[in-house]
């Protein structure tokens, strides 16, 4: 049978007492066959070290936020408070391979940083990664927007935007979208931004523009200097000789549009045989000059008579083919049937030429 020893201080005068429970049950108290020293009779468990987690068995009280470091109280249905008191220090969740997974910015008041450290920005975003993008926005399919970038004032001029900074913190580049009538709700536009020089890094020029005019170039803001529409497409030429349709086979006939100019090239065969007389013109032109063009050439090739020809692109979306004066005080006279000698196979008419548009 196993002793039982109670053994006091050499040099203390304390006494130990046992003293049984207010009850009515036995109790027992069994040691553990080992050396150690109790738990510290005020809970503070200072004498718990090294617990393997596998004695850690059954299920755990439940903890009083009150005694918790830190925190002021807990409630799981409600709002938690880590570091009411404003200590300097930072909050921060580590990954496996970054340390700053998610850091809450203390020590400079203010900012949060996902994968990066925040320098008092309110949100930074990085990736250690060289293949990685640092930021993906997704959503739900609907009307709702990735990313909201709002500027809370409510003046006109007031602007919100993206600035692109170097390692340095100045800008290299910026998009900035401005309110220049809040109190009508328009009149805003977008604006992209450059550095200017070396000399001042902290200086950035606007050199694009979009507005309801269209496409401006750096600072100009008049809406006649606009570029509001570049297209590109085909066409289809109908050459006429007098009122009767001869076109016999439309080779290419493409067209570019850039703001009001518009460039059209085009290679035409005639009939063999003509079966109508008169000036020789053209239709379908993707869209009306605003103006007469005349002057630009036109090429045909043998037994046309090509002598000084020049083209007219009149306002009713008709092209004359017109001849060139050969002496002085002469006037200019149309390009007819006859001068094209239709009678002869494989006549062409092709031309490269530019005119503008109303708008």
């Amino acid at each position: 049978m196993s002793k039982v020893k109670l053994t006091g201080h050499s040099s203390g005068t304390g006494v130990l007492t046992v003293t049984s429970p207010d009850t009515d049950t036995d109790r027992t108290i069994t040691l553990p066959d080992a050396t150690g020293t109790l738990l510290n009779s005020d809970g503070s468990a200072a004498s718990l070290t090294s617990i393997p987690a596998a004695n850690i068995t059954g299920t755990l009280p439940a903890i009083d936020g009150s005694n918790l470091t830190g925190l002021s109280s807990f409630d799981p249905d409600g709002a938690v408070t880590i570091n009411e008191s404003g200590a300097d220090v930072n909050f921060r969740v580590e990954s496996s391979a970054n340390a700053n997974a998610l850091v809450v910015n203390g020590t400079h008041g203010a900012g949060i940083g996902v994968g990066a450290i925040s320098s008092g920005e309110p949100l930074v975003v990085g990736s250690s990664s060289t293949t990685a993008y640092a930021t993906t926005l997704t959503h739900a399919t609907g009307d709702d927007c990735a990313l909201a970038i709002r500027n809370e004032s409510d003046t006109n001029g007031n602007f919100c935007g993206i600035n692109f900074l170097d390692a340095g913190g100045f800008g290299n580049a910026g998009i900035f979208c401005v309110n220049e009538d809040h109190d009508s709700g328009g009149g805003g536009y977008l604006a992209i931004l450059t550095r200017e020089d070396s000399t001042t890094p902290d200086t950035m020029t606007q050199r694009l523009r979009v507005d309801g005019d269209g496409l401006k170039f750096n600072a100009d803001t008049a809406a006649a200097n606009a570029l509001d529409d570049y297209e590109e497409g085909s066409w289809t030429p109908v050459v006429y000789f007098g009122t009767t349709d001869n076109t016999h086979h439309v080779y290419y006939a493409n067209y570019t549009k850039i703001g009001r100019a518009v460039m059209v090239t085009c290679n035409v065969q005639v009939l063999t045989t003509s079966s109508g007389s008169g000036n020789v013109s053209m239709e379908g032109l993707p869209f009306v000059s605003s103006v007469g063009a005349k002057g630009q050439t036109w090429s045909g090739n043998d037994g046309m008579n090509m002598d000084s020809n020049a083209m007219n692109f009149g306002t009713t979306g008709v092209i004359s083919f017109v001849k060139k004066p050969t002496s002085t005080g002469e006037y200019l006279s149309m390009f007819t049937n006859s001068d094209v000698h239709a009678t002869a196979a494989g006549k062409y008419i092709a031309f490269t030429a530019w005119y503008m548009t109303a708008s």
